[in-house]
């Protein structure tokens, strides 16, 4: 309300100021007498709330006082005699037409003729809406210092009336609870008080440190009680973690030189392989045909059997090789070794007429010869593994908990998922019934998969397998990017 008076007492004084030039000013802008239409514009300027004050004649803009808007126009002012304020961003503008007698020749004769008034100019005053504004500022400073000055006034009372009623009586609680605080729980309040409500606090609070007293002596039994079996529970768990430590390490140790063995193992035997597998062959030459049918049924079992220790001492060789590689760790694209693996196999996939398509393979961090060994592994097993339509492997890969999963899809014959752990044993293969039956030339070891997870585990991550029988297979496996 107190915003409104201003702007209504504003507007009056505008109204007022503006009405008093149009009338005092009539005969100047009549006869555009610049001289004596000053004197009534600096009369108008120096009110305090004026920022411009304009005079304008019928055909052209006669002077002003004061600083005029950039955008000033001289406004359409209408038919009307006294129109609405025109309110800008920093001032409000009150403007009036200036009505005159008809213009004469001289002024006897203006003052000696009967009056025929016509509009013969226009007066406008600017009103700083910036004064109006701080003035506005002022008053409400004034209201909130003195709103504030009695809250003060009546908080200091409420204040001192708060520390004499409340607040002696509750520091000297403060202190008890202080003093209880540091294990004092013999303090007590004095009981006597003009507050019945303090009595009674003050008698609680002696209750209270009687029963703290006693609550503390058993507490001091009960620790000391578990501080004794904490002492001896301590000592098992120190031992029982020496004895873990000490199987963690023989594992690790047993683990070292399993590989070490099966290394040394299947290298140390591609010697005596190769000679057993040079004369079985020799006596496959030399005397197929001449020892009858049995003998040369014979002698091909013992060739077969000698080609298939060489793929198992050479399997086992790859397996024990996965992880010893001094090189570090790098940036290995996936769609790089995709192409290289399609490469590597084309004739298995030319044979099979094996179709393969992959979505954008992503790049992670790892080693580049094992990472492309398990593209290969499972690829080989899309292939060798399939129905009687052509193979048809699907590679994808998708961002799963800051992880990339790279699945590997195909067409082939499926297993029994209760089979889904023990294809990844190293020389396990599933029997006929549970897969299909090897193609001719192309049986494996059983090392494969088994490969594929020690891979996937030399590189942090996963893998598992998806499967019915007769519906394909899925591999999933997890990297790091």
């Amino acid at each position: 309300r107190m915003k409104e008076q201003i702007f209504t007492d504003m507007e009056a004084q505008g109204w007022t100021m503006a009405r008093s030039l149009a009338h005092n000013a009539e005969y100047a802008v009549l006869v555009e007498n610049k001289a004596i239409l000053s004197q009534y514009l600096d009369a108008v300027a120096h009110e305090s709330d004026v920022r411009y004050v304009v005079a304008v004649g019928s055909n052209r803009f006669l002077d002003h006082r004061g600083q005029l808007p950039d955008d000033w126009r001289v406004p359409d002012m209408g038919p009307q005699r006294d129109p609405s304020p025109h309110y800008r961003e920093d001032c409000c503008e009150f403007s009036l037409p200036v009505f005159a007698m008809r213009r004469l020749d001289t002024e006897e004769e203006f003052l000696r003729k009967t009056p025929l008034r016509e509009r013969v100019g226009s007066v406008h005053v600017g009103i700083s809406l910036e004064r109006i504004r701080a003035r506005i500022r002022a008053v409400l400073l004034q209201a909130l210092f003195f709103s504030c000055l009695a809250a003060a006034l009546v908080g200091l009372a409420g204040a001192w009336w708060g520390y004499r009623i409340l607040v002696l009586p509750f520091g000297r609680l403060r202190e008890g609870l202080l003093r209880f605080s540091v294990g004092d729980l013999q303090y007590r309040l004095d009981e006597r008080s003009g507050i019945n409500e303090f009595s009674e606090l003050a008698h609680s609070f002696n209750q209270m440190g009687a029963d703290l007293a006693k609550a503390q002596e058993a507490l001091q039994e009960l620790n000391a009680s578990l501080e004794s079996r904490i002492q001896e529970r301590t000592a098992a768990l120190q031992d029982a973690g020496r004895q873990s430590q000490h199987r963690m390490e023989e594992l690790a140790r047993s683990n070292a030189e399993l590989e070490q063995f099966a290394y040394i193992a299947s290298h140390d035997l591609q010697e005596p392989l190769r000679m057993v597998s040079s004369f079985v062959q020799l006596l496959d030459e030399e005397f197929k045909g001449k020892l009858g049918p049995q003998a040369d049924q014979y002698i091909h079992y013992a060739v077969d059997g000698a080609k298939r220790m060489r793929v198992m001492i050479n399997d086992l060789l790859a397996y024990s090789r996965v992880g010893r590689s001094d090189k570090e760790a790098e940036r290995v694209d996936l769609n790089t070794l995709l192409k290289s693996v399609e490469l590597t196999l084309h004739d298995a996939i030319q044979r099979s007429g094996a179709r393969i398509a992959s979505t954008p393979l992503p790049t992670v961090n790892g080693y580049r010869r094992p990472l492309e060994q398990l593209l290969q592994n499972l690829i080989q097993n899309a292939i060798k593994y399939r129905s009687q339509s052509p193979p048809e492997i699907r590679i994808a890969a998708e961002r799963k908990d800051g992880a990339w999963e790279v699945s590997v899809q195909d067409n082939g014959i499926g297993f029994d998922p209760k089979y889904a752990d023990r294809i990844f044993q190293i020389f396990q293969r599933l029997q006929r019934g549970t897969m299909s039956e090897e193609k001719e030339g192309e049986g494996g070891s059983g090392i494969g998969l088994a490969i594929a997870k020690k891979v996937v585990e030399l590189h942090g991550g996963r893998i598992w397998a998806q499967s019915e029988p007769g519906k394909g297979s899925t591999f999933f496996f997890t990297l790091w990017g």
